[in-house]
């Protein structure tokens, strides 16, 4: 009996999500920092008024806000959980307020455990 060849399975199953626009041979994922402009504080900058405004990208930022953008760009609901002081009501107000396309509108609102359904609906 002779072994039957199966064909070979899709090398890339998996399509990136951050393609490079100029894709080559020696194709590399590119780390989620390439994917934005250099990070520059404004020499203006006034630290004694302004230090607290100051968001700072990292990696993991990066990532989460491309994924809550591509979400949203498909329609999809988004929950960010995770532990106190991640980052993230930061990383999605900032993907909210500059990041997304002309289509949608934010509407920021804050809760905290004292909030009731009806301090919501009043607003």
């Amino acid at each position: 009996m002779t072994p039957t060849p199966t064909p070979n399975p899709d090398p890339n199953p998996n399509p990136d999500p951050n393609p490079d626009p100029n894709p080559n041979p020696n194709y590399r994922w590119k780390p989620w920092m390439q994917t934005i402009s250099d990070f520059a504080i404004d020499p203006k900058t006034n630290f004694q008024m302004d230090y607290s405004s100051i968001i700072v990208p990292t990696d993991q930022s990066v990532c989460y806000a491309n994924l809550v953008g591509r979400l949203l760009d498909g329609k999809k609901h988004v929950l960010a959980v995770g532990p106190t002081g991640t980052g993230k009501t930061v990383t999605v107000s900032q993907k909210l307020s500059q990041g997304l396309s002309d289509a949608f509108e934010p509407i920021m609102m804050s809760f905290s455990a004292q909030t009731s359904a009806n301090q919501t609906q009043a607003s």
